[in-house]
């Protein structure tokens, strides 16, 4: 037997050692935590491509749909070497990771379907919640809407991040799109140390993606990544600056520009980035212009942080300046732009104008007054004005009423050098929103007040004229288009008693016809001069006139008419004669009944339906559907009950049924006349010395 040499004892050894080794080597890169000397508390971190195998296309997709997952199109980027994918859900397509590829070495001519890949680097995918997303959608919203806040939306796209893209690695985005905004996440992977990292978050509701930019002025090595989230002409640009780290782990990190301020910094400072914060983007750039000279006499260093601030606020200030600059003939857009720049005296004028001009520009509060209504609050906590209170309360006015604007303006102006009865006049003015009535005429009652008035009247009256006297008017019936209402007007209690005489049609005529009582027809004439509405709308006239009427009242109502015209309506005139027997024989009956309630008629019952024969009518259509009602008439001459007021006024459907009598004093109800314009046709009667309206329909 020939004995081993020391050489080939060695050899064997080696041979085993070697042996064992690749077998731990296999078995550590396959399942680290089954060898015994490995802590389960400290697992080690291996490469994934040291543990993937290449594979096809094919086998990729094989594979994910084991997990009811789908590869998406491939990331196209202008760095060779690496794929990035998109891995969705099966049935939402819903983006649940991002994953890095290797691609093996190939000739140019081979398929794609033959491609093989080794995944290097994944990461999984988080859907983005809804408030965050929406939270910008809400800023231009006078009622904001119902947001889930446990509800997520999904990411569904890979696209590259346009722009002078950073010297290192491969940034891209997940987006996703609901209510014409987008989001998404910022993703960037580092070849170099195999780094596939979320970056940051981030929501845009105007549709635009972010994008590298080098903002003005400032010089760093790499480009920052802006969102330009510019709403209703608001521009708003969100700018993170990517910056390098001292961590070789996470070589870069963004940087949110923000509008910090400090107590550490001067007033002018902190000021502008509170006017910045609300938009007001030229007056804060006017506080740093101005803090700029006071550093510059005191030869003080312009520390960067300003700079960085100033920067940004004079980008947004140009956007909002050239925009008040350009739109200037839509009196509601000028006004908005003009606002938005913080140019409130300016923006003023178009309210100040005329009443066309002022209408457009509240028209624009009714969508816009958000971008207004947040400025002006932030100018009300660095700096008032009269201007800034105005438009404060005229918004206040557009959304509610004006009460509360005038409330309002009052709580805010702090200006003893400036009168606030202007301002209420302007706010009295501008009250154009519908009044919910259309008045074509008024009927009321008029009263004789004298040389003496309360202090209620809500335009300033005039001076009372030698030889006049002022007279009370209360409004009761008011015709609103062709529907004739009475009062009160509850609608018109908050409105704007400068508008509700425009309304009334008093400021182009003011000239109002009074029906004197007891006598035939005899008029006169009053002369509107201011009105009061009380807090159930009940409106009343002050007017002047000669002393006389007054005389004539003795205490009594007179019936006064407005408008340009009043006309009596008239049906078809007729005779009993021609009417059925048994619609004459009801008729006459009804009216006998009635007589009776003064004692005994002097004729019979008989005799008196002869003597109606020989009475007219009117057919006239009361109770709407072309109704033939019959309305008689009767004066003095035909049946005389003493000291009343005549006519004597009877409505008979076209049956014979009685609507309406005024024969009998004892209801204190007296006819006056038919009210033009309706259908069905009402009529006006006087109860106790007030007018009403009345519908004879069922």
């Amino acid at each position: 037997m020939q004995s081993l040499s020391f050489s080939r004892i060695a050899l064997l050894l080696l041979t085993a050692v070697m042996g064992a080794s690749m077998f731990l080597s296999i078995q550590f890169l396959i399942n680290p935590l089954s060898l015994p000397w490995v802590s389960l508390d400290e697992p080690v971190e291996v490469p994934l491509q040291q543990v993937n195998p290449f594979q096809t296309i094919e086998q990729i997709k094989a594979e994910l749909s084991e997990s009811q997952l789908v590869l998406g199109d491939k990331l196209v980027s202008s760095i060779s070497g690496y794929n990035i994918y998109p891995i969705l859900d099966q049935d939402s397509k819903a983006i649940r990771q991002i994953r890095v590829y290797e691609p093996l070495g190939r000739v140019f001519w081979e398929e794609e379907k033959n491609k093989k890949l080794r995944l290097v680097k994944q990461t999984e995918v988080l859907e983005l919640e809804e408030a965050f997303i929406k939270a910008p959608f809400q800023k231009y919203k006078v009622k904001p809407t119902a947001i889930n806040p446990e509800r997520t939306l999904p990411l569904t796209e890979l696209k590259l991040i346009e722009g002078d893209a950073p010297s290192q690695g491969i940034w891209f985005m997940a987006i996703g799109r609901v209510d014409g905004g987008v989001y998404g996440r910022v993703f960037s992977y580092l070849n170099s140390q195999l780094l596939l990292e979320m970056e940051l978050e981030w929501t845009n509701p105007n549709d635009q993606l972010p994008q590298w930019q080098r903002f003005p002025t400032v010089k760093n090595p790499e480009p920052d990544l802006v969102i330009d989230q510019t709403q209703n002409y608001d521009p708003l640009f969100l700018v993170f600056r990517l910056e390098a780290t001292n961590n070789p782990a996470y070589p870069f990190e963004f940087r949110h520009l923000n509008l910090h301020e400090s107590p550490a910094m001067p007033k002018l400072y902190n000021d502008a980035l509170v006017l910045a914060s609300g938009g007001l983007w030229s007056p804060a750039l006017a506080k740093l212009e101005a803090l700029k000279s006071q550093i510059q006499v005191k030869e003080e260093p312009w520390e960067p942080i300003i700079q960085e601030q100033y920067d940004l606020i004079s980008y947004h200030a140009k956007i909002t300046s050239e925009q008040a600059r350009e739109n200037t003939s839509d009196y509601g857009l000028n006004s908005l732009m003009l606002g938005m720049d913080g140019a409130w005296a300016e923006a003023l004028s178009n309210l100040q104008g005329s009443d066309f001009g002022a209408k457009i520009v509240l028209e624009m509060l009714a969508t816009d007054s958000p971008h207004l209504w947040g400025r002006v609050n932030t100018a009300l906590e660095v700096e008032s004005s009269p201007e800034v209170v105005i438009w404060g309360s005229v918004i206040v006015l557009q959304r509610q009423d004006l009460p509360s604007a005038e409330r309002w303006l009052r709580s805010h102006w702090k200006f003893p050098n400036r009168a606030i009865s202007e301002a209420i006049s302007l706010l009295q003015r501008v009250d154009l929103s519908p009044l919910g009535i259309e008045p074509q005429q008024f009927v009321g009652t008029v009263r004789f007040v004298g040389d003496i008035i309360e202090n209620k009247w809500q335009i300033t009256p005039p001076p009372l004229i030698s030889g006049q006297a002022w007279y009370e008017i209360d409004i009761s019936v008011i015709r609103d288009q062709d529907v004739w209402r009475n009062a009160p007007f509850p609608e018109l209690q908050a409105r704007s008693r400068l508008i509700i005489w425009k309304a009334l049609g008093l400021d182009t005529n003011n000239s109002l016809t009074v029906e004197i009582p007891n006598t035939d027809g005899e008029t006169t004439s009053l002369i509107a001069k201011s009105i009061s509405i009380d807090s159930n709308g009940q409106i009343q006239l002050l007017a002047t006139g000669s002393p006389e009427l007054g005389n004539r009242l003795g205490g009594r109502y007179a019936l006064v008419k407005g408008g340009n015209f009043f006309i009596q309506p008239t049906g078809s005139f007729s005779a009993f004669s021609i009417l059925d027997q048994p619609v004459v024989n009801r008729i006459s009956e009804k009216v006998y009944q009635e007589l009776s309630v003064f004692g005994k008629v002097s004729v019979s019952e008989e005799e008196f339906r002869e003597k109606l024969l020989s009475w007219s009518l009117e057919v006239v259509n009361l109770q709407g559907k072309d109704s033939k009602d019959l309305l008689l008439k009767i004066d003095r001459e035909k049946i005389d009950l003493g000291d009343r007021s005549y006519p004597i006024v009877i409505i008979f459907s076209q049956s014979g049924d009685l609507l309406f009598s005024d024969m009998s004093n004892s209801e204190a109800k007296r006819w006056v006349t038919l009210l033009p314009g309706s259908d069905p046709q009402k009529i006006l009667i006087e109860t106790n010395g007030t007018y009403e309206s009345q519908s004879l329909a069922p």
